[in-house]
Parts: structure tokens; sequence; C-alpha cells
């Protein structure tokens, strides 16, 4: 967007002269699409950032392997329960 808006009026033929409103108007857009930019790598920066603190933290626990096993046998009870009735 930001790129296509600057490459069209710079590529526009004839006279590029622009009045202090026009030029501040580019200005501003600029200026916001810029801050929307950097907002969305911000975002990034701290999905990444808390992705891998989640995973230093669920690494360093020690009884996730014994709590998924039991969830696993769990699950595994229940799905063969229903042959237990017979």
């Amino acid at each position: 967007m930001l790129a296509a808006d600057v490459s069209a009026f710079v590529l526009k033929g004839g006279t590029n002269l622009m009045d202090s409103g026009e030029r501040g108007k580019m200005l501003n857009h600029i200026a916001d699409e810029m801050r929307i930019l950097r907002g969305i790598a911000y975002g990034m920066d701290r999905a990444m950032y808390w992705a891998k603190i989640n995973g230093v933290f669920r690494s360093l626990s020690p009884w996730a392997e014994w709590q998924n096993e039991d969830v696993r046998i769990a699950k595994d009870v229940l799905i063969n329960a229903k042959y237990l009735k017979q």
C-alpha cells in the first residue's frame, strides 16, 4: 500500500509540484502507514518472545511428562470403556 502510493506519485508524468497542503497530507499518510507497520512488527516481536518464554517454562516443568502420561491413560480408559460393558 505505502510503496504503491509513493511510487504512483513519483512515476506520475508531468511536473511534480505540490503545495504545502498536499505535501502535508502525503507525509501524514506515510507516517500513519509507518506507525501501523511498526505496531504490527512490535506485535509479532511480542508474540515470538512470549512463545519462547512459554516454551522454556514448559521444558523446565519436571511434571509435564507424567501429567501427559496420566492424561493419555485416562483418555485410553474412556475410549475402551465401551468394550468393558459387554
